[in-house]
């Protein structure tokens, strides 16, 4: 097997993706439009704002900044949004941008993850840029795990239960 490290980086960052997609996915399919928009208190973000915030990163960072393209980002917006849109359209424009990153990451290799981009105001390869945004993903899939069980409590489905194990923490 000859493949180069970029090709391994990258493969790696897609199944990473597609993890947080799936995980994601499972924790919304179990709570209601109402528990898709609550909020532990004001300051803290929903499941809703946390989506509308990973779009906005992964287009800014992977997107917008590997494809040398403009960026529109209102990073307020993604966590002052109240607007009870339903979990079926943010849904949609997450897996959306998701799959956007997943195209631009197919078409990366070694030259472009070297090229130093200026995102959201900092100076950054595009290993950087990527590994910065992917990293905020699992941390916020994290997240909208803890909320989505802090809402359902024991009536969790858990997502993967290891072979031998009757429940997981």
């Amino acid at each position: 097997m000859n493949t180069d490290m970029a090709t391994l980086y990258l493969d790696a960052v897609s199944k990473g993706i597609e993890k947080s997609r799936l995980t994601i996915k499972h924790c919304i399919d179990q709570i209601s439009q109402e528990q898709f928009w609550w909020r532990p208190n004001p300051e803290m973000n929903s499941i809703a704002n946390i989506l509308l915030h990973l779009s906005g990163n992964i287009r800014q960072w992977i997107i917008a900044g590997m494809n040398g393209t403009s960026d529109d980002r209102d990073r307020p917006k993604e966590f002052s949004d109240r607007s009870g849109v339903p979990k079926d359209q943010i849904w949609k424009l997450f897996s959306e941008t998701l799959d956007e990153a997943r195209l631009t990451l197919n078409r990366l290799n070694s030259a472009n993850l070297g090229i130093v981009r200026k995102i959201q105001g900092y100076e950054v390869n595009g290993v950087d840029a990527i590994y910065n945004s992917t990293s905020h993903l699992q941390g916020h899939t994290q997240e909208v795990i803890y909320i989505t069980r802090m809402l359902l409590g024991s009536s969790y489905k858990l997502y993967y239960t290891p072979p031998g194990e009757t429940t997981r923490a």
